[in-house]
């Protein structure tokens, strides 16, 4: 098999492992994991995180989001990691989730409202 068809392969196996664990944590099936959830799912593994453990989580989970690195999160950089992950979303539904999560209303989601949307109660 060629390289780049092995790639691809490997790619869809991936982003198919990717899914499956999403609808692992995403117990209520609202298309969302809550801090809640994450928890749940990471304790029923047999991990008892830490808050320190749950920080760094949420940082990586932030740091993938932000492909430029620039601190926050625009709608772009949205529609790229959902795509990438072989799913599908409308501008609508990221405009959406911006507006829940964009608290000062400047079109991005900066990392302390992303922290704030992740730890709110769902």
């Amino acid at each position: 098999m060629p390289p780049k068809r092995m790639r691809a392969k490997l790619n869809q196996k991936r982003i198919k492992e990717i899914r499956e664990a999403f609808a692992i944590f995403d117990k209520n099936g609202d298309g969302t994991i809550s801090s809640q959830e994450l928890c749940y799912v990471m304790r029923s593994l047999g991990m008892n995180p830490s808050d320190q453990d749950l920080t760094r989580l949420m940082k990586d989970a932030f740091k993938l989001f932000d492909k430029d690195g620039s601190g926050t999160i625009n709608k772009s950089e949205i529609k790229y990691v959902v795509t990438s992950l072989g799913m599908r979303i409308t501008d609508e539904q990221i405009d959406d989730m911006i507006r829940i999560a964009d608290k000062d209303g400047d079109g991005d989601i900066s990392y302390v409202e992303f922290i704030k949307l992740m730890t709110s109660k769902q």
